[in-house]
């Protein structure tokens, strides 16, 4: 596996370090089947957006609000 790297304001990188591994990888997952869907069809884009959408409503439903990603992030 390769590694990028990508700029990020100095309060998500102090969160990022800051986070469990387990967060981390979480979040790599995410972040690497948004970026591989970005880079494809349009289609694919539309598709990644609705599986976004939907973990967002379903991160909501489990009590992860904008309010606490903000709290986590600072």
């Amino acid at each position: 596996m390769e590694q990028i790297s990508i700029p990020v304001k100095t309060q998500l990188a102090k969160a990022w370090e800051n986070a469990s591994d387990e967060l981390k990888n979480e979040i790599a997952q995410l972040l690497e089947i948004q970026i591989t869907q970005l880079l494809s069809s349009s289609e694919e884009r539309k598709q990644v957006l609705k599986y976004f959408q939907s973990l967002q409503e379903d991160m909501k439903n489990k009590g992860l609000t904008q309010e606490i990603l903000d709290d986590l992030l600072n």
